[in-house]
């Protein structure tokens, strides 16, 4: 604000000591000592705005919930000057996603395959991992990648992932056909879960559609 020029602006940036400073986009000059970022900007007119970002990741292990406050200042010759603090809580306990695919509409003879990805985020590790999936009644088990055990009387396949850590993710697939006897227009329903010592069962739910009308095609031709 103003008319007058701001003559040898320097910006500051204070990081809390639960962050390790990576880089910014204003060629900065930090200080590891104090956490701080500084920038000589030189002389600013007025009217002139700009953004300077910085990147940073959470220095762990850390208590989850915990609050940290970053403070930015500015200043110029001219003995103007002002400040601003950014807060944030950190969530540290590990987050469990799993996503479950397959084609939406599964045809008589076409092979089934599930793909089922469990991801982690979160600081602290997840551990004890397991996921289990239960195949339709209305499905033949063919095989499954990764190391699980089989339970061919109730279809359950179960893999113990043991522990997660940060960004882990483990994928596995499931491959089965239709059982022959299965009507048209069936809906299979498929879901696996995963569990771990620290969460609630989370799941996700897969749904195909049988279609057994003929599937018919024919091609024409003829000398040029």
């Amino acid at each position: 604000l103003g008319t007058d020029i701001a003559t040898s602006v320097v910006v500051l940036d204070s990081l809390p000591g639960e962050l390790i400073y990576l880089s910014d986009d204003l060629n900065g000059t930090y200080n590891a000592y104090s956490h701080q970022v500084t920038w000589n900007l030189g002389n600013i007119a007025s009217g002139v705005q700009d953004t300077i970002n910085v990147t940073a990741i959470v220095d762990i292990p850390i208590v989850n919930g915990t609050s940290v406050t970053s403070m930015a200042s500015i200043s110029c010759i001219e003995n103007s000057s002002a400040e601003d603090f950014s807060n944030t809580i950190i969530y540290s306990s590990p987050i469990i996603n799993i996503l479950k695919t397959a084609p939406a509409i599964v045809n008589g003879n076409d092979t089934l395959v599930y793909t089922i990805e469990v991801s982690k985020s979160g600081t602290e590790n997840a551990t004890s991992v397991s996921l289990r999936d239960t195949l339709d009644s209305w499905l033949n088990y063919l095989g499954h990648t990764g190391t699980a055990t089989y339970d061919g009387g109730n279809q359950i396949l179960t893999w113990n992932l043991g522990t997660l850590g940060l960004g882990t993710t483990a994928t596995v697939t499931v491959t089965a056909v239709l059982n022959a006897c299965i009507p048209d227009g069936t809906v299979i329903r498929n879901s696996a879960y995963v569990s771990c010592t620290e969460l609630p069962d989370t799941s996700s739910t897969m749904l195909t559609t049988v279609n057994l009308a003929p599937n018919l095609s024919i091609t024409n031709t003829a000398p040029f």
